[in-house]
């Protein structure tokens, strides 16, 4: 999954203007993972990121970053970690 949601992002980003993707969080960890340079194993350790999570991506230049917009957990701590 992790590959091919990979490309896709490089796909949709290479087009000038705003670009809305909106997706589970699995994919916005494997792109998160992906700007920040960070092993999508370790991700489970660095963001914690909820249902419903908003997460805003800015390029400059020719990099990436992440702004987290809302990231509320109503139910506590993350519960959807798969077997790596």
């Amino acid at each position: 999954m992790n590959e091919g949601v990979l490309n896709r992002f490089t796909k949709e980003t290479r087009h000038t203007g705003h670009v809305v993707i909106v997706a589970h969080v699995g994919e916005l960890r494997s792109i998160v993972a992906h700007i920040t340079n960070t092993p999508l194993k370790e991700s489970f350790e660095v963001f914690s990121f909820h249902y419903g999570c908003v997460v805003k991506l800015v390029l400059y230049e020719d990099r990436f970053a992440h702004e987290i917009l809302y990231n509320v957990s109503l139910a506590g701590k993350e519960w959807h970690r798969p077997t790596l």
